[in-house]
């Protein structure tokens, strides 16, 4: 071994700072924090050699930071030092060349009781065939990094690194900044924390900016994410990262494209052109559980690929938004399947806010119930959201356009559309499948409806308690009984329909069947300002122009008089079939403005569409 001389140490000195090289294990193991996933007591295979026992401290001894490092052996150098204890406390290390680590193994820098606490800056060079084969958690490039150490322009290439939990290609555990790193090769954790660039994003304050993952594989158990496994970083934030050309994979729960379990800002990122997929619950394209009220995910995209999970709760962007958490204009293309239930082409479920988000190009499938194009379930506020140039389907019940189920006095749809295919069984809808107690509100659907089984509506399959205002659709819609142009069952206390039109052609195969609404059932339930401009219905019995059947209260309802079949007995604002419109009616017709001026009156949600010849609403051309 090569002498080491410090000048005005002392030996007793010496001794000491020697034997702290060995205090954390040299980094070989050491607990994964938080959670589980390994210890520093578990048997290593090494089927090559360590670089550390080729590590070169030269650079470091007697040498104030900044410090220079541009060798294999002085990187390993700095490993052995950290791992005995140095931390480089307010110290700075800079890479001057690119660095090839192919051939022998690596220790990690730094564990948990001796983590990093300085500057790495790699300044844009390279480090090369990193690799690790161990049963220990707390690995990569660095093992752990404490709430004072950053690590920023390091460029880690096809790197290999097997490990069990607390697993990432620059940090296994990071507690503050990890800032303009990229990452191409493989990363696996046979446990928890998993992630491209960090498994453990652990600290209030830790930051990941302008980092990606780029080709090659992160694999874990649960908590895995394509650039932070689990981000519990409640005041910092995660922005600017990207994964591409790579795939995730979970084996259990919480798998995110870019992070598996968030509790942060997570901003300005996007996935593209690869695959996620889980075996558990939670998945999403960005996020794969959104959780805490500072969980925000904001202007982040996915395109061109696919997210599947084998689980409940898998989506587009991300699997669950929690309450009071928030998704904020994020936009998906690509394909998202589920074998469980709450699918959704967005969010699998959303109990916080989703605002803004597009769906465009590809299908949203799902094997059970509550499937949506935006999200498969809401009890919170979903607005201003699209989907688009896209198919929606589902075997199940609760199958819908922009929403599967919107559940609970407090769950809003508001100023959504949808113009793709949806296919389902019960509680079928262009905009929302089934919608209990929530509200239904400035939506639109133009695309076609289908459902195999009752309660299909070209705007919400059944409104049970709740209300659909303001709304309109332009698709065919088909079904077996219960079927209408905006709702196919209207039912329970107050639930109400009221200001919607339809125009596609509606049909049924069994009964109850209407231009507007299926059936209205309930003595408190109400129908109101309503417009039937079928070109035809048609169904067995009961079958009306504005709605089939009804026992609650209807008002101020049109029907088209030249609407097929024909012809219909129960005229009238108060009746099924309507009062009779066409474009000579004395209020000037369903073709001019004035007829819907007299209608849609104490609405300001609509205006008026001159090369349509009808109203649209205002947020549509605003």
């Amino acid at each position: 071994m090569k002498k080491i001389i410090l000048c005005g140490f002392s030996v007793l000195a010496l001794l000491i700072f020697t034997l702290a090289f060995t205090s954390c294990g040299d980094g070989a193991g050491g607990s994964t924090s938080p959670g589980g996933g390994g210890g520093g007591g578990d048997e290593v295979d090494e089927p090559l050699p360590g670089w550390d026992i080729v590590a070169d401290i030269d650079w470091f001894i007697g040498k104030p930071s900044p410090y220079t490092i541009s060798t294999p052996e002085e990187l390993a150098g700095l490993a052995r030092l950290v791992n005995g204890q140095v931390d480089f406390q307010n110290q700075i290390i800079n890479q001057a060349d690119d660095i090839d680590l192919a051939g022998r193994l690596w220790r990690p820098i730094g564990q948990d009781g001796c983590p990093f606490r300085g500057t790495y800056n790699g300044n844009g060079k390279t480090i090369s065939g990193l690799t690790i084969i161990t049963k220990a958690g707390n690995q990569g490039l660095f093992g752990y990094i404490s709430f004072t150490g950053e690590v920023k322009n390091v460029n880690l290439v096809d790197v290999s690194i097997s490990g069990s939990g607390g697993i990432g290609g620059v940090a296994g555990v990071s507690g503050k900044n990890i800032e303009n790193c990229s990452v191409s090769g493989s990363v696996t954790g046979s446990g928890y924390f998993v992630g491209g660039v960090v498994g453990t994003n652990a600290n209030m304050n830790a930051t990941v900016k302008d980092c990606s993952f780029t080709g090659g594989s992160v694999k874990g158990s649960q908590y895995v994410g394509g650039i932070v496994g689990y981000n519990n970083s409640a005041f910092g934030k995660m922005t600017g990262c990207s994964f591409s050309g790579a795939s995730v994979e979970g084996s259990g729960d919480y798998v995110g494209g870019i992070v598996g379990y968030n509790y942060a800002t997570v901003e300005g990122c996007s996935f593209t052109g690869a695959s996620v997929t889980g075996s558990g619950d939670y998945v999403g394209g960005i996020v794969g559980y959104n959780d805490r009220p500072l969980a925000k995910l904001k202007d982040c995209s996915f395109s061109g690929g696919s997210v599947k999970g084998s689980g409940d709760y898998v989506g587009g962007i991300v699997g669950y938004i929690n309450i009071e958490s928030s998704v904020d204009t994020c936009n998906f293309s690509g394909i998202v399947e589920g074998s469980g239930n709450y699918i959704g082409g967005v969010a699998g479920s959303n109990k916080g806010d989703l605002t803004g988000c597009i769906f465009s190009g590809g299908s949203v499938k799902g094997s059970i119930n509550f499937v949506g194009g935006v999200a498969g379930s809401n009890e919170g506020d979903l607005i201003g959201c699209i989907f688009s140039g896209a198919s929606v389907t589902g075997p199940g019940y609760n199958v819908g356009g922009v929403v599967g189920y919107n559940f609970g006095v407090d769950a809003i749809v508001q100023n959504c559309s949808a113009e793709g295919k949806v296919t389902g069984s019960i509680d079928t809808g262009g905009v929302v499948g089934g919608n209990y107690q929530g509200a239904v509100t400035g939506c639109y659907a133009r695309g076609d409806v289908t459902g195999s089984d009752v309660h299909v509506g070209g705007v919400v399959g059944a409104n049970n308690q709740g209300e659909v205002s303001d709304c309109y659709a332009s698709g065919e819609v088909k079904g077996a009984a219960y079927v209408g142009g905006v709702a196919g069952y209207n039912h329970g206390v107050d639930a109400t329909v009221k200001n919607c039109y339809a125009t596609g052609a509606v049909t049924g195969s069994g009964g109850y069947v209407g231009g507007v609404v299926g059936y209205n059932y309930d003595s408190t339930a109400k129908m109101k300002y309503c417009v039937a401009l079928n070109t035809s219905i048609s169904g067995g019995a009961p079958l009306g122009r504005v709605v089939g059947d009804s026992t609650g209260t209807l008002e101020a309802n049109f029907g088209r008089i030249d609407m097929l079949p024909g012809p219909w007995d129960q005229i009238g604002w108060t009746k099924k079939d309507g009062d009779d419109v066409d474009d000579k009616d004395p209020h000037g017709g369903y073709n001019d403005q004035e007829f819907w001026d007299y209608i849609f009156g104490s609405s300001s949600a609509w205006t008026w569409d001159s090369a349509l010849n009808l109203p649209v609403l205002k947020w549509e051309v605003e």
